[in-house]
């Protein structure tokens, strides 16, 4: 809590000193996946996505492996 308690005072500190949060930031919007189509940086994030899922997948179940009582 004490962390999430100093990130607000930055982001309030922020907000006082530039008039704005930095996610209403005021450049030009990205255009949506739907609206452009695949590029080569979605299918980059598709992949990690999948990997990085994969891994904890792995993971949670080594873990529930290990949590098992023994027969």
């Amino acid at each position: 809590m004490v962390l999430h308690a100093g990130g607000n005072v930055f982001a309030a500190f922020d907000l006082f000193a530039r008039g704005h949060s930095e996610w209403q930031g005021l450049g030009p919007h990205a255009k949506l996946i739907w609206e452009t189509g695949t590029d080569a940086a979605f299918w980059t994030s598709v992949g990690a996505t999948l990997v990085v899922g994969s891994a904890a997948v792995w993971a949670f179940v080594g873990l529930a492996r290990l949590r098992r009582p023994a027969p």
